[in-house]
């Protein structure tokens, strides 16, 4: 069985864009954990490195139950790794997958992980890894945020170096050489739950110059069979995340924590323990509930206009 130190790896998991990851198990301390290979050369590098080892040491002490604990950056005999704590269950990768699309759900996931990030934003951390692999939900129904910090670092003048995966996430002002912020980790977000929605990506591309293109350019849709019975509340949320005017994104994640609290209650209201369903409520009743969620929305957007 090979070891790196002293974590014992038990189990391969997977290969992702940084190499593979295994579960591990840390016989200092007796406790599971998964040890991700970092391969890339970027993450040789000094400084990548010193400005890990910071951000480890902050989400090391948040302590959050949306957010994954990471233990640390290791090497051994040259080779790179990070260790974070081990999670029994699935993620929403795993969920769009199946096309399990159920909206409670969805909105639980949204509010739990937007959560998340404002505890990693509210101390001075970007996430910077928000993706449907880092969002799980555990056997016991906690929904946790893990990975952070664990991306590659993006150079909008070679992208052809990224591979599709990847770019998938990059927020549009990050192709114009801007520094990632709050924002770009929201964005990433509104990637995150379009996936959740409708099992695809917002935009595509056979090349990176064309998914640079469609993600600059293209109109956002809803097709495929999830899609297409995603709520329009949902969708406007998500678009909202995914705006490219900065502007008309969602400033920080407890605004976007708030509106789905919003989404949250009405959706609780509408159907509380299936009653309405039973009382068999007509079309203008479901139909009111609806647009009042969507003026809860339309309602940030133009807060944010006013207050420009």
């Amino acid at each position: 069985m090979k070891r790196l130190l002293h974590y014992e790896l038990t189990e391969e998991l997977g290969r992702g864009k940084n190499g593979a990851a295994f579960q591990a198990l840390d016989t200092g301390l007796g406790r599971a954990v998964v040890v991700k290979m970092l391969d890339g050369d970027w993450s040789r590098n000094d400084r990548w490195q010193q400005d890990y080892r910071a951000l480890t040491e902050h989400i090391c002490v948040l302590h959050h139950k949306s957010v994954g604990p990471m233990y640390g950056l290791e090497s051994d005999d040259g080779q790179v790794f990070v260790v974070r704590d081990f999670f029994d269950g699935e993620t929403v990768a795993d969920l769009s997958t199946r096309h399990m699309f159920d909206y409670r759900r969805f909105l639980t996931v949204a509010r739990s992980v937007a959560t998340g990030l404002q505890a990693v934003h509210e101390r001075g951390l970007l996430h910077g890894n928000v993706r449907p692999t880092n969002v799980w939900i555990t056997a016991s129904g906690d929904i946790v945020l893990s990975d952070p910090g664990l991306q590659i670092p993006f150079d909008s003048q070679q992208i052809d170096r990224y591979p599709l995966s990847e770019l998938m996430y990059i927020a549009p002002e990050q192709f114009t050489d801007a520094p990632p912020t709050v924002q770009t980790d929201l964005y990433a977000l509104g990637v995150v739950l379009y996936h959740l929605l409708t099992g695809e990506f917002p935009f595509h591309g056979d090349t990176t110059r064309q998914l640079q293109e469609n993600i600059l350019a293209a109109t956002i849709e809803y097709g495929g069979p999830a899609g297409r019975f995603a709520p329009p509340e949902a969708r406007l949320l998500v678009n909202k995340l995914l705006s490219r005017d900065l502007d008309d994104r969602f400033a920080d994640a407890d605004s976007v924590r708030a509106t789905l609290a919003a989404m949250q209650s009405f959706t609780d209201e509408q159907d509380l323990d299936e009653q309405p369903r039973r009382r068999g409520w007509t079309t203008r009743q479901s139909l009111f509930v609806s647009m009042f969620a969507l003026l809860l929305i339309i309602i940030w957007f133009v807060w944010g206009i006013i207050t420009d």
